[in-house]
């Protein structure tokens, strides 16, 4: 609907008089209107009126990320004072910031084109109106972007818990093993046990932001793989581990037929968004329930679900190296317990992110993830 008047001969003539009285900045702004016509990338739109009414207008604002209005176009049907009121409100609007153009009002329209007639105020109102429906759009499309991003940070917060967990976990079977090993305390080392905490309830001084969590659970994440190599250096001397034949893996976490590799590791299209990803494990198809295997010995150091993963189990071998089994349906072991290879610990299944029933196996050095291929045909010297 680009600028038009209504029955345009029916209005003028009956705003004749009108116009007689009408400022020049009025006759201006209705004879050569600005801002006229559809704004294509506009962001948000107020419309109000109809045109069965005989009054209607559309209000399009472009708003930067700083919630400024870059640019402002209208499409209206009505009198003279109606178009002369829109067109004045566009240049008002242009380079404020939205909080500034709540502050508009009729009267500051009136203003702007000279002053109208009290008879045709409510022009400036229905301006203010569609004003009101455009910023209220606006509101709203900041209140689901603040959602988007706090479920966002929440993902993030939830993975990085994830993460701490298994280090925790790792740490918590190590303790135990060594506390074992040195003939230490049980009591006092008590690794399935919380220590003694205490203090405030509540403190306003001691709150922190969202930033300052993440901040400090990343340095803490951090402080706990610093540890645990820590300890696994002291466990190869106290245990005397032959760490590197401990911890050779081999094989296939699967053994069954009719399962196969259905993705292999390296980069690929996200199933999901369709996005290029990198696939950091490979992937074994097969039937439910089909028994998982660990790939060599050592002690599990996660079992339970995963945001992403779903039901997931993690073994340490030592020497830094991990195997990680995701998208199980039940898992069969828990922390701490010591694995053999070719042991079951789970069953196949699809929970957590999977668009069907399948294995995702992981190698894990130093923490981070590498092609498990050399080890699914590697054999024992």
């Amino acid at each position: 609907m680009d600028y038009i008047s209504p029955d345009c001969s029916l209005t003028v003539r009956r705003d004749a008089q009108l116009m007689l009285t009408y400022s020049q900045k009025i006759k201006d702004h209705f004879i050569n209107p600005r801002n006229v016509g559809v704004l294509t990338d506009a962001t948000v739109l107020g419309e109000v009126g109809s045109m069965a009414s005989g009054q209607a207008l559309k209000l399009y604002l472009k708003l930067d990320d700083g919630e400024v209005i870059r640019d402002a176009r209208f499409q209206v049907f009505g009198s003279p004072s109606a178009i002369a009121a829109s067109s004045a409100l566009t240049e008002m609007l242009k380079d404020k910031h939205i909080d500034e153009a709540a502050r508009i009002t009729a009267d500051d329209i009136s203003s702007y084109l000279g002053g109208l007639p009290p008879e045709k105020m409510h022009t400036c109102v229905m301006s203010m109106e569609a004003l009101e429906v455009a910023l209220a759009m606006a509101e709203q499309q900041k209140s689901t972007q603040g959602a988007d991003e706090a479920r966002e940070q929440l993902a993030m917060l939830a993975a990085q818990v994830g993460t701490m967990q298994g280090q925790l976990g790792r740490l918590n079977a190590l303790g135990e093993r060594l506390t074992e090993k040195a003939d230490l305390d049980p009591d006092e080392f008590n690794f399935k046990e919380l220590p003694p905490m205490g203090g405030p309830s509540y403190d306003e001084e001691l709150e922190v932001s969202l930033g300052e969590l993440q901040a400090s659970m990343k340095h803490l994440s951090q402080q706990l793989s610093s540890r645990e190599e820590q300890l696994s250096v002291l466990e190869s001397f106290i245990m005397n581990h032959h760490i590197t034949d401990a911890g050779f893996i081999s094989g296939s976490p699967v053994k069954q037929e009719r399962v196969w590799i259905s993705s292999g590791f390296g980069g690929r299209v996200d199933p999901f968004n369709g996005r290029a990803k990198m696939h950091k494990g490979v992937d074994f198809r097969g039937k439910p329930g089909t028994p998982i295997l660990a790939t060599g010995k050592g002690i599990i150091s996660w079992a339970g679900r995963h945001p992403e993963f779903g039901n997931m189990v993690e073994i340490d071998h030592g020497n830094g190296l991990v195997t990680r089994y995701a998208h199980n349906s039940k898992l069969l072991v828990d922390v701490g317990t010591l694995v053999d290879e070719g042991q079951k610990i789970a069953l196949m299944g699809r929970t957590g992110r999977a668009t069907g029933v399948h294995l995702h196996y992981e190698v894990l050095k130093d923490g981070r993830q590498v092609n498990p291929a050399r080890f699914l045909n590697a054999r024992r010297g």
